[in-house]
């Protein structure tokens, strides 16, 4: 590839809040006539060209846009790309598509020759693709330092999903992570071998961003923060399939977040339990930890799934819960499932019409219910001094949500009946599924085992576990669950002990197991086995996830 060079003349130019650069080579000083672009320029062209295209024509040889970089790969978070600021404000992306890291650095006043790039974008993020292999050479640093060009633009949770600030450096203030007892990045929960952690604000409503760390960011290992404070980033966006945006955030490196104050909100926890408004303004999680959650019950959803602010002709099945006591509107409001059972029975305003505006304390997960963020799988609940349910007690041992795969546990299969598997992650609905049925019904019988779980360090351990169902005749022989100190590797030389379901959610509805005392395997191992068997005249469809053994 013929190598290009940047050949430029003029007077010398001066800005403020820099510092001239000793380079070997003579200094550069200004652009060649009539070809400098703006930043702006080349959105604008991008904008119009309808697609991507190359700067090749005999009118773009000494194309040039000059800024200011406001990002670079120092801190391996930002791979292969560093983000400029034109000096019209506007920003860019520069990527190259291999090679060693880019020369220019954060507070650089750079030109680029265009020559031979490619401008276009991806997934909606605007960039300037290098070509040419010898891409540092096609930069000229003119000043270093310029720390009053490279300073964050001031943005809120909501301001900020704007394309105006794509590519820009943006600072958020008053923000909080998503409660998460673990680090920036969590290999167990990657795409693409990043992991992205919420960010959310007190103060807008159903509001967040999406913190993306990097496996290879020199702070993928620190533990993310749990406090309240201001966070410095570069703004992206990820444009899915099916139009959705997720509005990201690229930290440079670990200086960019001081976040050493008070939470805002609740916590999840039982002396500080997050709000509606709380579990609103963090979205749905994933349903894979329990969380403690407490507001005003405010009305229920009806059968036509509309909400209605009142006890007249509700339903039994949900409550509504609000942080304003006279909510009238859906959107200041969180839907909670009752599961079958003394949740229900307590909590509903069809058989307790005396709940209604009454705060209530309950223990469950943070998941979509009615579409919407909501509660699921409360175990426990507090309300007008009656208690309902079996209140949790001590810290979590062992937990598989099968939010991104089986995990550690096994399948063995004892009899397939003509099929390839029966035990299969769904991702579609975040858990193990089991099924014969594939055109008809197969005879087959299938076990899903966990690892073995200690509880040697334990004086009290209890098993739950989230589940549905459909399709079953006799659901207590068809899914049933057993336990053992000590799995040989054969189920049938196994000595195994059966455990009572209390509840089998029919017709694909999660609901709890209920609390399983496995006071019988302290100070030892236990293995939980998930075990389906079917017919040739019916097979049900089984499907499990929130696998949880608490002390």
């Amino acid at each position: 590839m013929k190598k290009l060079a940047i050949l430029l003349i003029g007077v010398t130019l001066v800005f403020f809040a820099c510092k001239k650069k000793t380079l070997d080579q003579p200094e550069i000083t200004s652009f060649p006539s009539g070809n400098e672009w703006s930043v702006g320029r080349l959105l604008d062209s991008l904008a119009s060209s309808g697609g991507a295209f190359q700067f090749n024509k005999a009118s773009h040889k000494d194309a040039i846009v000059k800024g200011y970089v406001i990002a670079d790969e120092t801190g391996g978070n930002i791979y292969r790309t560093i983000y400029l600021r034109g000096e019209d404000g506007k920003c860019i992306a520069f990527y190259r598509p291999k090679g060693d890291d880019f020369q220019v650095k954060v507070g650089d006043h750079i030109g680029f020759k265009l020559y031979g790039s490619i401008l276009g974008s991806y997934s909606g993020l605007p960039q300037v693709q290098i070509q040419d292999e010898n891409y540092n050479s096609l930069f000229v640093i003119y000043e270093k330092d310029c720390t009053n060009n490279v300073q964050p633009r001031n943005v809120t949770l909501t301001s900020a999903q704007d394309d105006k600030y794509l590519c820009d450096l943006v600072k958020l203030r008053d923000v909080q992570f998503m409660p998460f007892d673990g680090n920036f990045y969590d290999p167990n929960n990657a795409q693409g071998n990043a992991t992205s952690r919420s960010v959310v604000s007190c103060d807008e409503l159903g509001q967040k961003l999406y913190a993306r760390t990097s496996q290879y960011a020199s702070f993928a290992d620190t533990p993310l923060p749990d406090g309240n404070g201001s966070l410095i980033a570069i703004l992206t966006k990820y444009v899915r399939s099916n139009g959705n945006v997720d509005w990201q955030l690229l930290i440079r490196t670990i200086n960019d977040v001081n976040m050493n104050n008070d939470r805002c909100g609740g916590d999840g926890t039982r002396e500080n339990p997050f709000t509606a408004n709380d579990v609103i303004t963090m979205g749905a999680n994933d349903g894979s930890t329990f969380y403690w959650v407490k507001d005003y019950v405010v009305g229920y959803v009806n059968e036509d799934y509309e909400y209605v602010f009142s006890t007249e002709n509700s339903v039994n099945t949900n409550i509504v819960l609000s942080s304003n006591i006279d909510a009238e509107t859906s959107e200041e409001c969180i839907p909670i499932q009752l599961p079958a059972g003394a949740i229900r029975n307590g909590l509903n305003l069809t058989d307790h019409p005396e709940n209604y505006r009454q705060e209530v304390l309950l223990y469950g997960t943070l998941e979509k219910y009615f579409q919407v963020a909501g509660v699921k799988n409360v175990t426990y609940a507090e309300i007008n001094g009656h208690s309902y349910g079996e209140e949790p007690i001590g810290e979590a041992i062992f937990i598989e949500p099968f939010d991104s795969g089986q995990g550690d546990f096994q399948i063995v299969d004892v009899n397939l009946g003509g099929l390839s598997y029966v035990w299969e992650f769904s991702s579609q609905y975040s858990c193990m599924k089991a099924s014969a049925y594939s055109g008809h019904a197969y005879q087959t019988e299938s076990w899903l085992i966990s690892p073995a779980v200690s509880l040697s360090e334990v004086a009290t351990a209890k098993l739950s576990f989230s589940h549905a169902c459909k399709y079953e005749t006799n659901p207590t022989e068809e899914m049933t669950v057993w336990l053992t100190s000590d799995f040989t590797g054969d189920v049938a030389t196994t000595e195994w002990e059966q455990v009572e379901i209390a509840e089998y959610g029919s017709n694909f509805n999660f609901v709890n197991s209920g609390s399983i005392d496995l006071s019988d395997y302290v100070g030892g191992n236990v293995y939980v086995a998930f075990k389906y068997v079917s017919t040739s005249s019916n097979a049900a469809t089984w499907e499990v996830r929130n696998v949880v053994i608490k002390e």
